[in-house]
């Protein structure tokens, strides 16, 4: 899986100059620092690419992924670079099919990540929903911080039976506090009982919330008309039928953001080695510039040159930062000790 796809912090870090768009470099480097300018990328274009933007953009993606892996595997040694801390459904059915009336407003749980030493992200992989109804029930996911609906997932539910939809989105906490309220529309529907919780005795009513390591959950309610806050909240002893799976996962992108500037250099190199790899090994065959003749020998010796330079860069990177004091998503490995014991 990628690392940084899709990540705006790395946008124009290493550009390309003289071309149409000729945007600023948000790291100071440019390609033409390595020779690289868009009448040599046109000399070495093969059918594979659109333009000269493309194969630039193309490599320079490449390049910031080998950076990120490469990163990771000079602290492996030390640090395991955790994914998945928490993985659970949220909410039980009862096996008596107890029916809970309509709710004037949205039903159904709250959670309240408090992440401010991880890069943490909630991910939710399914909802299911147990209701006297048939027809497709939106679910909502609210940011109770910003106040606003940032995903709505539809789900086709059929009366009596658990309907289930797999969103697989992923919402991130930014390295801040993350307070999410996924629900749907209760006002007409009619649900069949489910709790977060069910207490180990008998006589015990289920519980409406639990709290862990990382978050707290509950079961919660917002009544018509009122607004998307956490001060809006009032406590619901069921979930209206709503069960969620969903796991609590390390966000290594927005660390490796956090010192994009400082990876600015190695990305440089690596762009510039691949390009300089393909116009020695793909180019010569299937370049579409057949007028040209490049000097492999120049060709050779800047990619060589480009990789000892990026070997260097990335050697200096590591000696000069250090992993994040992250205690979750970072573990420090603990060295072995070998002892013999003797009868």
């Amino acid at each position: 899986m990628s690392i940084v796809n899709n990540s705006n912090c790395f946008t124009n870090i290493i550009t390309l100059k003289g071309t149409c768009d000729d945007s600023v470099s948000t790291s100071g480097f440019d390609a033409s620092y390595l020779g690289i300018t868009p009448e040599f990328l046109s000399q070495v274009i093969t059918g594979d690419y659109e333009d000269v933007n493309e194969l630039f953009n193309t490599k320079l993606s490449q390049a910031i992924e080998l950076v990120a892996n490469t990163l990771y595997t000079q602290f492996s040694p030390k640090y395991r670079t955790v994914s998945v801390i928490d993985n659970f459904r949220t909410g039980k059915y009862l096996d008596n099919k107890q029916t809970i009336a309509p709710f004037a407003g949205l039903k159904g749980f709250y959670f309240d990540l408090c992440s401010e030493k991880s890069y943490l992200d909630f991910y939710a992989s399914r909802f299911d929903l147990f209701c006297a109804y048939s027809g497709t029930v939106p679910i909502l996911v609210i940011d109770l911080i910003e106040g606003k609906i940032i995903d709505t997932v539809n789900l086709v539910a059929v009366s009596g039976e658990i309907a289930s939809v797999f969103p697989s989105s992923l919402y991130p906490s930014n390295k801040r506090k993350l307070k999410l309220f996924i629900c749907y529309d209760a006002t007409a529907i009619t649900s069949y009982k489910g709790v977060l919780k069910e207490s180990d005795c008998a006589s015990c009513q289920p519980t409406h919330k639990i709290s862990g390591t990382y978050e707290e959950i509950a079961t919660m309610t917002i009544a018509t008309g009122d607004p998307y806050m956490v001060s809006s909240l009032r406590v619901s002893a069921d979930s209206g039928g709503l069960s969620i799976v969903h796991s609590l996962q390390c966000n290594h992108k927005d660390w490796l953001c956090s010192i994009a500037n400082q990876l600015a250099l190695p990305i440089l190199y690596k762009t510039g080695s691949l390009i300089f790899e393909m116009a020695l090994t793909e180019s010569p065959n299937t370049r579409l510039d057949t007028t040209t003749i490049n000097n492999s020998e120049l060709l050779k010796a800047r990619y060589d040159l480009s990789n000892s330079k990026f070997s260097e860069a990335m050697n200096n990177l590591v000696q000069s930062i250090e992993p994040p004091n992250d205690p979750n998503c970072f573990v420090c490995k603990k060295k072995s000790r070998h002892a013999i014991i003797l009868p």
